[in-house]
Parts: C-alpha cells; structure tokens; sequence
C-alpha cells in the first residue's frame, strides 16, 4: 500500500452501472478532477445462462487468433476501425488509471459479519474454515477485517472473487498496463468511515441514508459514531417518492432509536423531487444531500457543483479519498484486497538478511569489475578515438567528393546563363508587350485597340475608350510614350475618345525573368525537398519522440450512400483525394480549393477541407493547415472530433501550449471515439 498517493480512483459497481470518480490530492487540498459512470448490460454479479448446445451457431463462431501478442496499446494501421471495446473497457481507458491507485468496492452480498464471540488472532484461521465454504477456504479466496461499530469490535470476512477486481485487472492485462491497487472495502465501510470524518464534533441523531439499484439501506449514528444499520425494504427497481418516504418511517419507526434531528441522502435514486418529497413528510427534520466540503472543483463541467449530481457518486468518491488518507484516525484499517495483489504489488519480495546478501555481492562484483574496467579503460578510449576519426575522415571524403561536383554543375550553370542571355537580348518583346496591353485593358474596361504596329522602331497604337482619362493610363504603361491625337465623338448618347500613341518598343529583362524562376525553385527545393521529407502523406518519419500519422482507416472520408452518385462534386471529390495521396504538392491544393470555391456548402465540403488540413500539416504548413481547419473549430458537429484533434497536432507542431486543452477535450468529451485510440497513443508520447 503506498503511504501518501497522489491521485486515486474509486470504482464501485452496483446491479447494472459502474462508478468512477478521481481525486488529485496537492497542496494540500484535495481537487475532485472528474465523476464518470456506465451502464451494463447485465449485472457483474449475474451469472450467465448455459446455453444449450444445440442452439449454438457453431459456423458464426469466429477462430481464435494465433497471434498472442496483440497489443491495444501499440495501435497498428491493421485493426479494423469497427473494433469496439465493452463499456467497462471504455470507462477505464477515458481516464488515465496508471497516474494513481485504484480503490474499489466489494459487493455486500461476499461480507459476512460477526458481531459476536469475535474469536482472537491466533484462532482467526480456524474460525474462518468453519464460517464459509471449503473450496474457498482452500484456494485462499478470503480476506478479513476488523471494524468498529460504536463501542463494539466486529469481524468482517469477505469471500469468494471479486468481479470488479476481475473486470480492472482484464483489462489492465489487454492494454498492457501497470495498475496499482490501493484498497477494496465493503460499501458499509466506506461511507461510514467518509461520513463520521465529516460530523465530527456534531452532536446530533443523524441518518445516512444510501439508495441504489441493489445497495440500500441506513446507518445511524449517534454524536459522530456510527452505532447501527437499518435494512430499508424497497423492492422496486424505481420507486416512487411515497413509497421511499413509507419504507423510510416504517424502518425508523421498527427501530429502537428516537426520530433523527438530521437525515443526509446519496445514491442513485435520489434527486431533488424525492428530497423535496420527504422534506415536506418530516417537517422537524433536516434533510439534504450528502456533501463533501472538502473537495475542490476546477473543471469547467457545471455537474461537478451540483449536489445532486455527487450524492450519485458517494460510494466511489468515499475509496478515492480514504486511499488517498489511508492514516485518518476516523478511518476504519479495513482492506479487503486479496494477499496475492498486496504481495505482487511489493518492490522487495526478501527479508533483510537477504539485503545483506545482495550488499556483499555487490562489494565482491565491485571489486573485481573495477580492476579490470582500470585496465581496459584506455584499450576502449583509444578504440572509440580511432573509431570516431575514421567516421569523420569518410564523412570528409564524401562531402569533398560532393564539392566538386556541386562546383562543376554550378559552372555549367553559369555558362547556360551566359548564353541564354547573349541569345534573348532585345528579342522578341511581343509576348510581354501583349500581356501588358491586355492587363491594363482588363483594369479599364470598355476600351479597345484598332490598330498596333511597329515603324521605324516605334510602337503605334490606336484605340478607342469610353473614359477620357483611361488614355493617360495607356500611355504611362508604355516607356516614352507620346500622346499623338485624342478625338471625340457620340453614339447613341455614349461618349467615345479615339486616341493615337506612340512610344518605344519596351524592353524585357529575360535574365531577370530566368534568375526569379531559379531563386523560386531553389526555395521550393529547400522548403520541399530532402529536408522536409513530406512525399506522400504516408512516408513521414517517425520515432518514438514523434506523432505518427493517423492510420489510414481513421482519415475523415465520405460514407458509401454519399458518393455513390456519379454527379460532377463525387467526381470532384474522388480526384481531390486521389491527388492527396500523390507527392504533387500542389495538385491537392488546387483541387481542394477548387471543391470548396465551387460546391460550397456541399456535405463532402467540410471532409475536403480536413483532409485539406491534415496534408498540410503533413508537409509542415502549420499556418495554412489552420486556415483551413478553424472554420471547424467552430461547429460542434459530427466532424468536431476529427477537427479538435487535428487541430492539437497543429498546435504541438507549432509549439503552442493550446494543444494540452485540445488533447483535454478528445479525453474528455470524445473517449468514446474510434479516435481515442490515437488520442491514447498521442498523449503517451507526449507525456500528458
């Protein structure tokens, strides 16, 4: 049992439901980080019916893998995306159980109490043999507990397995966990335990009273101690508040004990109707919720202030906390986990005569290692020397070799350059001039040319323009340009400027033109070539200290029933993401803006536009990738998760603390996703 455990989870199963609750114990407060629950589909505790032989479907029946060492931690790009885990199996990977210890709940229906002739110590064995089955006895599938109740000593045995151990530990086996288990303490137990630390010093009648699906009943306590349990007989699986406020008075009025001063509610079936009910029932009686002051809530969930809401998870929060201050005088010594997990559990397994022995191995393996390490030292240090020399004298002759032929083709570079610009000096300026003409034209529209033409090294042009101060705007793009002739006329009301220009034949700087292409390749070749390693998005390199690339069954992609037309935006769709699964870094940008410019607000949009992002953040354009992304950021939809996610990585790739809250609301809000299994994987490299 570790002594001052800084995290716990209490775990508790009651008929089809099973509770979580976690509890950070720092600075000396204790934070309640989270409650969590799921429902089963049949009771831990049910045993299975047999079914007959012959109504197995023997040829349903899958063959067990041969493979035994298939790892759910190690996620592969091989499991199937339709892989579902059981709801106890979701509850406990939704939170991170290896940060802390584990205290859990032993059913009611395992406890026998003895609360006379509680036999001594020594006899204890013998006792135990005579009070519960033989074949349990034998395989040691018992545990025992001295408790008080009021003034009295009592014996509590806890027999046979417990399944919600069993359900903790299966799946700690499948995931390839290191789980600690701290405590297992009968319901009883804990909440009397939790209860008396907070009455203390009151001196009142009080009851508390627990009301779950299986587990009900009521504990008296008189001036802080707990003196007594009352069963409570409800045998509806839902009772209404009459029924509750019946069975109540029936078990106070059956008992021997005057009308209580205060009565504090928790479990399942409680709420604010019932209480409000019994409230008006017992008039001179204070009843509420049971509280826990001692808790501190940061979380932005609203449910974790509500009483209510707590009083559910009373059970469950009581372990956390009495594993957390195992030490707490109030605190029964009561712990019921089997001795094989106490004995796993323990760091050292010898006694100390034992550590004497490893002491004087130790010494003796000290001794004669040190001498030959002082012999062999300077041998190995000469060794890794002449070692690292050679590999920098190869290294050297390889960049060498490099040099010179980086140094030849830059030559062969150079006289190219020379000569292309001996052969398109002063030539051919028409494609220039041209495009020149036809983007001012574009900027000033209703203007046009009648005649253009070269004399005597002179270019003339003649046009026609609606607006007189559009020829000024010709004439300046053109060098030395002279304004020959502007004339006026009218048709049909419009007015029309006829102008006549003459100017110099502009000239092009081709090796201008030529060394602007050759600085843009050199950057893209730097930004995109060996030294980003994007290729296609399925090469990027990875390590142990990096985020792999999500597998390809769990890439955002369209259902079947939404391109199974063959309309123009299927057809669109299809070759944007066929172009990002090529290494043209351009061609899935083009038509990814495409789709989106031209089917806007199509349902494949916002797929195109994360897997637009994702590209991007796999050939490391972080600021782009979330361009793109945000507009997803902001709908709450049934692509939300996929978005979130994306969106950690880009902030983790961009070094921006943001990513923490992202990766909280993936384990938070989506812990049932498929992309929990990448949430997991994430988060365990990145050490959150």
């Amino acid at each position: 049992m570790q002594k001052h455990p800084k995290q716990a989870f209490g775990i508790f199963e009651d008929g089809h439901s099973i509770r979580l609750a976690h509890i950070i114990h720092a600075n000396d407060q204790y934070y309640l980080d989270s409650v969590d629950r799921v429902e089963l589909e049949k009771p831990i505790y049910h045993a299975p019916e047999e079914k007959p032989l012959q109504d197995l479907d023997l040829d349903s029946m899958d063959e067990a893998p041969d493979d035994d060492n298939l790892k759910l931690d190690d996620y592969s790009p091989d499991l199937g995306t339709n892989m579902q885990l059981s709801p106890s199996d979701n509850l406990f990977a939704a939170h991170p159980l290896r940060s802390g210890v584990i205290a859990l709940n032993v059913n009611d229906e395992y406890i026998h109490r003895v609360t006379e002739n509680i036999p001594k110590p020594n006899n204890l064995k013998r006792f135990i043999r005579d009070l519960i089955p033989a074949d349990m006895y034998r395989k040691g599938l018992w545990e025992s507990s001295y408790v008080k109740v009021g003034e009295h000593k009592e014996l509590w045995v806890s027999h046979g397995v417990n399944l919600l151990l069993d359900y903790i530990q299966s799946y700690e086996k499948r995931s390839k966990l290191h789980l600690y288990y701290q405590l297992a303490d009968a319901n009883d137990i804990a909440l009397t335990d939790y209860f008396r630390t907070l009455i203390a010093g009151i001196e009142k009648r009080i009851l508390l009273v627990y009301l779950g699906e299986d587990y009900r009943k009521i504990f008296v306590f008189e001036n802080g101690i707990w003196v007594d349990t009352l069963p409570i007989q409800i045998t509806q699986k839902h009772p209404e508040p009459e029924i509750i406020y019946s069975k109540l008075a029936l078990a106070i009025d059956s008992s021997s004990y005057p009308d209580p001063e205060v009565i504090a509610f928790c479990g399942d079936l409680v709420n604010e109707e019932i209480l409000a009910y019994l409230r008006s029932q017992f008039e001179n009686t204070e009843l509420d919720f049971l509280g826990f002051p001692q808790l501190v809530v940061e979380s932005e969930r609203t449910e974790l202030y509500d009483k209510s809401h707590l009083a559910h998870y009373a059970v469950p929060i009581a372990l956390a906390l009495k594993a957390l201050t195992p030490d707490d005088p109030y605190y029964n010594k009561s712990n019921f986990l089997p001795s094989s997990v106490v004995e796993g559990q323990k760091v050292f397994k010898i006694a100390w005569h034992g550590f004497i022995v490893l002491i004087l191995v130790f010494l003796a393996t000290m001794f004669f290692t040190n001498t030959l390490l002082k012999e062999t030292s300077l041998n190995k240090k000469a060794k890794r020397n002449n070692a690292e020399l050679s590999k920098t004298l190869a290294q050297r002759r390889i960049e060498a070799k490099e040099i010179q032929e980086i140094r030849a083709n830059l030559e062969k570079h150079q006289k190219s350059i020379e000569a292309m610009q001996l052969v398109l000096d002063k030539k051919n300026p028409w494609s220039y001039l041209l495009e020149l003409i036809n983007r001012k034209l574009g900027s000033n529209r209703i203007s046009w040319l009648n005649n253009m033409s070269v004399d005597k090294g002179k270019l003339h042009l003649a046009g026609v323009t609606t607006n007189r101060s559009n020829v000024v705007d010709f004439a300046d793009m053109l060098p030395n340009c002279q304004i020959r002739k502007v004339t006026h006329s009218k048709i049909r009301s419009v007015d029309l400027w006829q102008f006549e220009l003459i100017s110099d034949l502009p000239e092009v700087d081709w090796m201008a033109v030529i060394e602007e292409d050759l600085a843009r390749l050199m950057a893209l070749k730097q930004s995109y070539g060996e030294q980003s390693g994007s290729g296609a998005p399925g090469s990027e390199q990875t390590n142990s200290n990096t985020l792999r690339p999500f597998p390809p069954q769990l890439l955002l992609a369209a259902k079947p029933e939404q391109v199974s037309s063959n309309d123009a935006a299927v057809r669109a769709y299809n070759e944007f993401i066929a172009s990002t699964l090529t290494s043209n870094i351009w061609q899935y940008r083009e038509k990814g803006q495409g789709f989106l410019q031209r089917f806007r607000n199509h349902p494949l949009g916002p797929i195109v536009r994360w897997r637009t992002a994702y590209r991007l953040y796999i050939d490391k354009e972080y600021d782009f990738a979330s361009q793109y992304l945000n507009p997803m950021l902001q709908n709450r939809d049934e692509y939300y998760s996929y978005a979130v996610l994306l969106a950690a990585r880009i902030e983790h790739a961009k070094g921006s603390d943001r990513f923490r809250e992202y990766y909280r609301i993936m384990r938070n809000d989506f812990s049932r996703s498929p992309l929990n299994l990448i949430v997991i994987e994430d988060m365990r490299i990145l050490g959150l």
